[in-house]
């Protein structure tokens, strides 16, 4: 295991990646919930999208997904 923390104490999104990267894994597919997708957007260390549509999704109905932080490009209301 590997400690990557922020400032916040949060894993910090951009060390990993880098970390990652130098283990040779330059791609990786992530399925989350809104939170840590839309920090990965916030971040800008998103550089492709697959987005899978269903007649329904699994999970809680509540949650959506991402959380595009507001005014950012990826953002409905931008």
């Amino acid at each position: 295991m590997i400690a990557l923390a922020d400032a916040e104490r949060r894993v910090d999104l951009a060390a990993m990646l880098a970390e990652l990267g130098r283990r040779g894994i330059n791609e990786l597919h992530v399925e989350a919930g809104g939170r840590l997708n839309g920090a990965l957007f916030a971040a800008g260390l998103v550089d492709e999208v697959l987005l899978y549509f269903a007649p329904s999704l699994l999970g809680d109905p509540a949650r959506g997904s991402p959380n595009f932080p507001a005014g950012s490009r990826a953002s409905p209301t931008a």
